[in-house]
This record gives C-alpha cells, sequence and structure tokens, in this order.
C-alpha cells in the first residue's frame, strides 16, 4: 500500500487460517476447551501473523530508502510485474521462517530486485528458492566460499596453516562458533556443488594460505549479489 508517496504494510484482515483452526478445534473439546482455547491465542498470538508484519514493515522501510536514494519512484515499482512477483515469492519465504539471516538475504533481494541491472526473472525466482530451500548455513558457507582470505583476515583475524587438508581441520577454524558438525557443513558444500554455486566438490585446497582461492561459480557469485545489501551509491546503479 503506498500512502503520501511511501510505502505501507498493509494491516491484517483477520487472524491466520491455521490458528482459527486450532482455536476452533480446542475450543471443541469437552469441560476445557473455552479456558484452553482463550490460553493458546494468549500464547501463541498468531505467530505468523507477527512474522507477516515484520517482513511488512522491514520491506516497506527498504523500498522506501529505495526509492529516496535511487532513481526509482513508487509508480515504477507497483507497475513492474517482475519485482512484484519477486516480492510475493520473497514475503511466502520470509514467512515460513524465523532466522533472521534468510529473512535479511530476503529483504535485500525485494531491494535488489527493483534495481535496474537485477537478475532476470527466472534467476530471481530461482535464488529466493534457494533461500527459501537451504539453511542459513548454506549461506554462511556460499559467502565463506566466495573470498576464503578475507573471510578468515576479517572475521578470524588470521590465516590458516595446517598440515592436513580436511573438512574437519579448517570448518571449525572458519567457524568456531558452529553447532554443527563437520560431516553437516561438508553435506551443506556438497549442495552447493550439486546446485552450481561453488566450483568445487571438495574445499581441501582452501588449507594453506597460498590456496585460499575463490571456489564459488558465476552462477554462486550472482546469488551472493542479489542476496546481499545494496550498495550504498543506488543511484549509480540505476
Amino acid at each position: 500500500m503506498v500512502t503520501d508517496g511511501r510505502f505501507s504494510p498493509p494491516k491484517p484482515t483477520g487472524p491466520d487460517a491455521a490458528h482459527t483452526a486450532a482455536r476452533a478445534l480446542l475450543s471443541a473439546i469437552p469441560y476445557v476447551g473455552g479456558p484452553l482455547a482463550e490460553a493458546f491465542n494468549a500464547a501463541v498470538s498468531p505467530p505468523l501473523q507477527r512474522r507477516r508484519d515484520q517482513w511488512m514493515e522491514d520491506v516497506a522501510s527498504a523500498l522506501d530508502e529505495l526509492t529516496n536514494k535511487a532513481n526509482i519512484t513508487l509508480e515504477q515499482l507497483l507497475s513492474n510485474e517482475q519485482f512484484l512477483d519477486t516480492l510475493l515469492q520473497a514475503t511466502q519465504a520470509a514467512i515460513r521462517t524465523h532466522v533472521a539471516e534468510k529473512r535479511e538475504a530476503l529483504r535485500n533481494a525485494t531491494v535488489n530486485a527493483a534495481l535496474p541491472a537485477s537478475p532476470d526473472e527466472a534467476l530471481q525466482s530461482m535464488f529466493i528458492s534457494l533461500v527459501d530451500q537451504f539453511t542459513v548455513w548454506h549461506l554462511r558457507l556460499l559467502k565463506y566460499a566466495q573470498d576464503p582470505r578475507r573471510w578468515f583476515q576479517e572475521l578470524q583475524g588470521f590465516l590458516p596453516d595446517v598440515n592436513e587438508p580436511a573438512p574437519e581441520v579448517v570448518f571449525p577454524m572458519a567457524f568456531p562458533e558452529a553447532s554443527v558438525s563437520s560431516d553437516f557443513l561438508m553435506q551443506v558444500w556438497n549442495d552447493l556443488f550439486q546446485r552450481g554455486l561453488v566450483v568445487q566438490s571438495r574445499p581441501a585446497q582452501w588449507v594453506h594460505p597460498h590456496e585460499l582461492d575463490k571456489a564459488t561459480s558465476p552462477l554462486g557469485d550472482q546469488m551472493l549479489s542479489f542476496i546481499q545489501q545494496p550498495p550504498r551509491g543506488l543511484g549509480d546503479a540505476a
């Protein structure tokens, strides 16, 4: 919705269908149905509605900032069918996750979709679908693969220098905060390889500092560009 030249998220018109169905089911339980349904309503306070409202607030704010910085008008966005398709797809994906990094990637994709240099419609749809399907570790590992040297230097403050070229050695160094196993991360890596987002089936050659080479494919680079925050000079991209 646009009011006074600014984006504002639409107000909800009713509770979520699933929430309503659950309340009806609880209300049907003899003797305890009413109080139980009210307790459910008070505790849950439709979580999907909360997610949707927060998402729409975030997107409205981002798009409002975009129109202020780039040579793009609200009328152009509202008449851009490709952008509206991307917005709808990203909205559906955002409601399905509580993970902040995935929701941020979807928001960035929505903003980037409004820029003239955005990928074509098929790629936009594919990238958003991948964010929807992937775990947050897929996104982190893809970013890691794009520039391993920078990852270690900026986030860890050092370059690894070990003799054992095994992921179970490298991954804990790259992700010391990880709550998942190296085996899991190798499976994630394999997913990225199968999708054509990285060019190596195993990241063994990352071990030595002189071999920390870029491992993302052109498709992987394009996806990362699409789901990352747009550059500050948005007007230049327009």
